[in-house]
């Protein structure tokens, strides 16, 4: 943290630590989803450091929803989540919902399977 702290406050960034709890990756418990939005499990993550972002709660009983990728302007995301995947296409999104059970088994999502490059 102090080598981020270091290097990014001078550019005008401001770090702040969040730290899961009931996952083991950040982004198991919450993910930026692009326009003002974050898709969380408030259960697993303390969301009072998230100021300038709406946070749309995961589905009761689909802890691991909240693991998405925005990608040109599509969201893929995993089918297994239909409450939430209700309520994201209700706001506005478009998704490609993929059968990720097999990355679940270590509790891993769509973030963790992709490399973006842009050209």
């Amino acid at each position: 943290m102090e080598q981020l702290l270091r290097i990014l406050t001078p550019l005008g960034y401001r770090i702040v630590p969040m730290v899961p709890t009931g996952c083991l990756h950040l982004k198991s418990a919450c993910t930026y989803l692009g326009r003002g939005f974050v898709l969380a499990n408030p259960e697993w993550i303390d969301l009072s450091c998230v100021e300038a972002a709406e946070v749309i709660p995961v589905a009761p009983g689909e802890s691991f929803a909240a693991n998405a990728l925005p990608l040109a302007g599509t969201l893929v995301y995993a089918a297994a989540f239909p409450s939430t995947q209700a309520t994201l296409e209700r706001l506005g999104f478009d998704l490609l919902a993929l059968d990720t059970r097999e990355l679940r088994k270590a509790e891993s999502g769509v973030t963790c399977m992709s490399l973006i490059f842009e050209a």
